[in-house]
């Protein structure tokens, strides 16, 4: 009984965000806000190739390539080289430069990194000592090393090592290591990719689905291994950040788009800042919005603490119209 009346009221912070993303279909593109981001996150600079990464000479006239995910535009590189790969695969999946869904992970990136989640003034470096960090690593280099194994990126590729934190298991650098850090990661990454490459026409649906099952695997795994880098955030974001590991289960369960428009959209619910523990549940600084995010992902937090998984099973058991009722109450 309380997780179904809690239920209506965790996910109403979203609703009118979830209504907007909906009705995105139907309207003209939001040229102004992806200009913007462009601009921003120097988008064009990063780069899109396996090839325009620093690379060092190997045996035979080859060479091998190095990604340095410590470093912002280097994270975000991960990311896009495998958009481009999706995209080359399976064009009819992107056709407007917008709509690749792993435009869901490159603004997450940003997003983190712009609210100083990575523990480092924006724009550059980023602190392996961070929780935000070290799970967007996760989830940025971990498919671009399945992505490589899979086929299709071709070129070899060296993850580099964060300086200091060389030994941490949890930075992974090959297939090897991924498979025993993210094992469910890994193999639904696999499956994603092994799909999209042997399908000659893909339904964008499908994709996501897979997306989301990866995607899903990942964050559970690198929650279960992080939990020592909590200590790098106040007591108020820690709780945050694992009430928005938990609800990013249940955009799994509706196969939330993950294009550029519709994450953009409903990433403005989510907070500018860093949270302290002078904020409280809301923080008098936010928008309404953004306050009704926050206090979702509390009760979310607050009900998985108290029996874990139960308010996910009780949204799955409303089935697909039921779930999507619960986003526009």
């Amino acid at each position: 009984k309380l997780t179904q009346s809690v239920l209506p009221f965790t996910f109403a912070g979203f609703g009118r965000v979830h209504s907007s993303v909906r009705s995105l279909t139907q309207m003209p593109p939001v040229l102004a806000d992806r200009e913007a981001f462009s601009l921003h996150s120097e988008w064009s600079l990063v780069p899109s190739r396996v090839t325009d990464l620093p690379h060092i000479a190997a045996e035979g006239g080859s060479f091998e390539y190095t990604l340095n995910a410590w470093e912002l535009r280097s994270r975000l590189a991960a990311t896009k080289i495998v958009m481009t790969a999706l995209d080359k695969l399976q064009p009819a999946m992107n056709s407007d430069a917008w709509s690749n869904p792993f435009w869901g992970i490159a603004l997450q990136t940003t997003w983190q990194n712009d609210t100083w989640r990575h523990g480092r003034p924006p724009g550059g470096a980023i602190d392996p000592a961070n929780w935000w960090a070290a799970c967007n690593y996760a989830l940025t280099v971990v498919p671009f090393i399945v992505a490589r194994h899979v086929g299709i990126i071709e070129e070899a590729i060296i993850a580099q090592a964060p300086d200091g934190a060389e030994t941490e298991v949890i930075f992974v650098r090959d297939l090897e290591q991924c498979s025993t850090v993210f094992p469910g990661a890994t193999n639904s990454f696999g499956e994603l990719f092994k799909t999209v490459k042997s399908t000659s026409q893909l339904s964008r649906q499908k994709c996501l689905q897979l997306l989301w099952v990866a995607h899903d695997h990942c964050v559970r795994e690198f929650v279960a291994a992080l939990g020592y880098k909590l200590s790098s955030l106040s007591a108020r974001e820690a709780d945050f950040a694992l009430g928005w590991a938990e609800l990013v289960g249940f955009l799994a369960e509706v196969n939330f788009d993950t294009g550029f428009d519709d994450t953009r959209e409903f990433e403005t619910c989510l907070p500018t800042r860093l949270l302290e523990d002078a904020d409280g549940i809301i923080a008098c600084d936010f928008v309404g919005k953004q306050n009704r995010c926050l206090i979702a992902v509390e009760l979310v937090r607050r009900i998985d603490a108290v029996e874990p998984g139960l308010l996910l099973k009780v949204f799955t058991a409303l089935g697909t119209d039921g779930m999507t009722e619960a986003f526009d109450v």
